[in-house]
């Protein structure tokens, strides 16, 4: 890997890591209190090798073949699975992964926790809930709300739910879609409130939008363009 190549992430990752701290001041917030997930995908090992020279040992991937495939490569990396969960995939993924942040629906929540409990684990996950926009995956809010009000959660007792994920709309201003990352804060407020639920992740915000959402309250922001371009 060209030296030059090192010395453009490390640069990149400062100023984003810039960003989130100017985000936090703008919002009151402590800039340890959000976790930036670098997004490997498609990405060749020798700049993931930079990642790790630089102290990361924490990625996202999309696809499942290719985070397999990053198993066999890295022996020292936590891996969070943020893409698309096919059912017929949880075998793969499930225990092999920190944390999956794409559960999506109901029917997946039930497979990943049957997986779980046949590989005698806990399965840390988000819930990925809709953003609005109709070719999008994830829950409606109120299929949360009634995954803790009718107690369907207490009877998956392999899976943890830590918080909430969503993906909003790919627009040019990224104030645009501010609504959807309150919306989700105010969700992960009122399941706590309301529910007793112990929500204490809110992973949205990508390369186009990452400040809007710490602004709005993000605890995780998955940055991947931005890390490498």
């Amino acid at each position: 890997m060209p030296e030059e190549t090192a010395i453009r992430i490390k640069a990149n990752i400062d100023k984003i890591k810039a960003n989130i701290a100017a985000a936090c001041k703008r919002s009151g917030r402590d800039p340890a209190a959000v976790f930036f997930l670098p997004v490997t995908k498609k990405r060749a090992k020798e700049e993931l090798d930079v990642l790790r020279d630089l102290g990361y040992h924490e990625f996202g991937e999309s696809y499942t073949e290719d985070i397999i495939e990053r198993f066999k490569e890295f022996d020292d990396i936590t891996w969070h699975y943020i893409g698309h969960l096919h059912k017929k995939h949880t075998n793969k993924i499930v225990g092999n992964v920190t944390l999956i942040h794409s559960v999506a629906s109901e029917e997946l929540l039930r497979k990943v926790n049957f997986t779980a409990r046949e590989k005698h684990i806990v399965q840390d996950i988000l819930l990925e809930i809709n953003s609005g926009e109709e070719q999008k995956q994830g829950f409606e809010p109120d299929e949360v709300r009634d995954l803790f009000r009718m107690d369907i959660l207490k009877a998956l007792p392999d899976v943890k739910v830590r918080g909430l994920m969503t993906m909003a709309p790919l627009v040019e201003d990224p104030n645009s879609v501010r609504p959807v990352f309150a919306a989700m804060r105010k969700l992960r407020e009122e399941l706590n409130r309301d529910q007793s639920a112990d929500l204490k992740e809110l992973s949205m915000g990508m390369t186009n939008d990452y400040a809007v959402a710490v602004e709005e309250g993000a605890t995780i922001v998955r940055i991947g363009t931005a890390v490498f371009e």
